[in-house]
């Protein structure tokens, strides 16, 4: 895997593979931000260290100083079982104006439970496409039940959330995504992912620290 992805280029949207089906069984690294990166979330709190217990302090966003509107994000990602019991939760994070998070495309399981947690680091097994294969391609058939019907009804559900309760809010109009190719990939991106919040102070979805340099 090519390391720049990790130097602060999730933030381009991803070339969409041409004829890829994006329903299949496949694992996915998504990333949703709010609109003109507001910080529609929470803010961070002063003092972030990754601890022996930052797992659990991560699953429960300890990091953040959450919002009305950031705590329906987070409770709203961990539902998506519920509307889509084809989708496994895995690592995910909702920072002040952004959400990364990876979702398992796994159709042969039922998921009808929401995820208790979202650190899974032992998964039975995480499906990855094998994209030298032709049996991954369909280039003519529907492509329902995928990617962006998921995100799509997300970020829907949020916004009318915060309508009904009268909370400023919106999405940028787009989602980000990349095609999971193997393990090494999925550790470096969930590692990517438990890491956000410790660097946040040199984020550049963090227009905070860089509106002024």
């Amino acid at each position: 895997m090519n390391n720049e992805l990790f130097k602060n280029k999730y933030r381009v949207p991803s070339i969409r593979l041409k004829g890829f089906d994006y329903g299949q069984n496949a694992s996915f690294f998504v990333t949703v931000c709010t609109k003109d990166r507001n910080n529609y979330f929470g803010k961070m709190k002063p003092t972030i260290e990754r601890t022996e217990n930052w797992e659990d302090e991560f699953i429960y966003h300890n990091y953040l100083e959450k919002t009305k509107i950031g705590q329906i994000a987070i409770d709203f990602w961990k539902s998506i079982p519920l509307h889509h019991p084809y989708v496994k939760l895995d690592t995910f994070v909702v920072m002040p104006n952004h959400v990364h998070g990876i979702l398992i495309f796994d159709k042969l399981a039922n998921n009808p439970k929401p995820a208790e947690t979202h650190c899974n680091a032992s998964l039975p097994s995480i499906p990855f496409a094998n994209l030298d294969s032709l049996d991954c391609i369909n280039k003519f058939g529907p492509q329902s039940k995928n990617l962006s019907s998921v995100l799509r009804g997300y970020k829907a559900a949020v916004k009318t959330e915060a309508i009904i309760r009268k909370i400023d809010f919106s999405w940028q109009p787009r989602f980000h995504d990349r095609i999971i190719r193997n393990e090494e990939e999925y550790e470096r991106i969930k590692n990517y992912i438990l890491n956000n919040p410790i660097k946040w102070d040199s984020d550049t979805d963090n227009l905070l620290m860089h509106k002024y340099q």
